[in-house]
């Protein structure tokens, strides 16, 4: 397949008072790694920002990479670690709402909301909800790809809280 027709895929990350988003490249074993570039932006971000970094990030994903070695995976995350300014992914996982948007067709984007499980227990993690999963034009005017990630992250649903 060639570069401009593979599968991309980034995160975006919705936490309190900003947004982490960051590339996921494919691992010759098949599964996708997150990755470089990363970056971190206010949750205030304008529509033009805002979709100008996910344009570029994602246009950046869905390298092929050489499937890391267990020893591997904590400097592969750290590089985006540091370039989002957080000390562990549980900093940028904990209490966030996560969307993916994602291209495996070359007129569209796939935005996928999904259900923090949290960090512990079975069934932990991020889940996709994909029934809430829709699409919008990849040549979507900036408002309109901000407006949809914003969406995402809105029909995401960040970790319960316990009842006290």
């Amino acid at each position: 397949m060639p570069s401009s027709e593979r599968p991309k895929r980034i995160a975006v990350y919705g936490r309190r008072n900003d947004l982490v988003i960051h590339a996921w490249h494919i691992a010759d074993a098949g599964f996708w790694l997150a990755g470089l570039p990363a970056i971190q932006v206010s949750a205030d971000a304008t529509a033009t920002e805002l979709s100008g970094i996910i344009r570029d990030v994602l246009a950046r994903s869905g390298t092929p990479v050489r499937t890391p070695g267990p020893d591997d995976y904590p400097r592969r995350l750290k590089a985006v670690l540091d370039a989002v300014g957080a000390k562990s992914w549980s900093e940028i996982e904990r209490n966030s709402r996560l969307c993916f948007v994602g291209q495996e067709k070359p007129a569209e984007l796939r935005i996928v909301p999904t259900r923090n499980a949290g960090g512990r227990g079975p069934g932990r993690g991020f889940h996709d909800l994909d029934s809430l999963a829709f699409t919008i034009p990849a040549d979507a005017f900036d408002e309109v790809l901000a407006a949809g990630v914003r969406r995402g992250l809105e029909l995401s649903q960040a970790k319960s809280s316990k009842a006290r």
